[in-house]
């Protein structure tokens, strides 16, 4: 792979595993170190004047913060930048024209880094190349369901191993993962953030649907099994509360 793939890849890695981000609790709690970066609003920061880029992406990695999968990708795409420039340069290409910066909508049309990202679209996935930006929108039923919480998930295409493409996102769990897999995760998330209904049965068919879903989708039913008994043990556990 070429030195900005490796950067992203393992940028995105070091976010998804070193436990000091987290998902902002509130839309004004997003955060990154503030010594370099500058809050615009929400999850809007730019470059401060006369501080080093490349310190500035140290200081994210070593202090973390509250971000979401728009940030994350964009800081994974500037430390690719930075590994295929080297620090120096980087330095200079951050301080020419308007300064870097990382905005609510991923990658916007003022983003420094719009020249060097690429893209994949995640319903052609044999077209896709490591490092490639791919978004994966959330399944109608559960996007829909999950007002508030996750509407997909941007994520970027991790190394190639030989078998199906694996995707890289936060707060993703650590380590690649399938289509299937990812929009598992965010039909799950759907029902985690809603309240137990009142029906017995419609929550029942509530925690089924991921499973069957994942089985479909990844054809994996020892996967199946595993998820349906965890959300059996806590159906079970938020029923006994009540």
């Amino acid at each position: 792979m070429k030195r900005y793939q490796q950067g992203v890849i393992g940028a995105m890695e070091r976010i998804q595993s070193q436990g000091n981000f987290s998902m902002p609790h509130s839309d004004d709690s997003d955060t990154l170190p503030s010594e370099y970066w500058e809050r615009d609003g929400h999850l809007r920061f730019h470059l401060k004047d006369g501080v080093s880029a490349s310190a500035a992406l140290d200081a994210i990695f070593a202090y973390g913060g509250e971000i979401d999968c728009e940030l994350a990708v964009q800081i994974a795409f500037a430390e690719g930048v930075r590994r295929a420039l080297g620090d120096d340069a980087f330095d200079a290409w951050a301080r020419q024209g308007p300064p870097l910066n990382f905005s609510e909508t991923a990658i916007d049309a003022e983003s420094k880094l719009k020249e060097w990202v690429t893209y994949a679209d995640a319903s052609h996935e044999a077209s896709s190349i490591p490092g490639d930006l791919v978004y994966h929108l959330n399944t109608p039923k559960y996007r829909e369901a999950s007002s508030g919480g996750w509407q997909g998930e941007n994520t970027v295409v991790g190394r190639a191993d030989g078998g199906p493409v694996k995707y890289l996102g936060f707060p993703l769990p650590p380590g690649g993962h399938t289509r299937g897999e990812v929009l598992h995760t965010l039909a799950l998330h759907a029902n985690v953030v809603l309240p137990l209904g009142e029906q017995v049965p419609e929550d029942v068919v509530n925690k089924l649907d991921p499973a069957l879903y994942l089985l479909f989708d990844i054809g994996k039913p020892q996967r199946v099994a595993r998820f349906y008994a965890a959300w059996a043990a806590q159906y079970l556990l938020d029923w006994k509360k009540r």
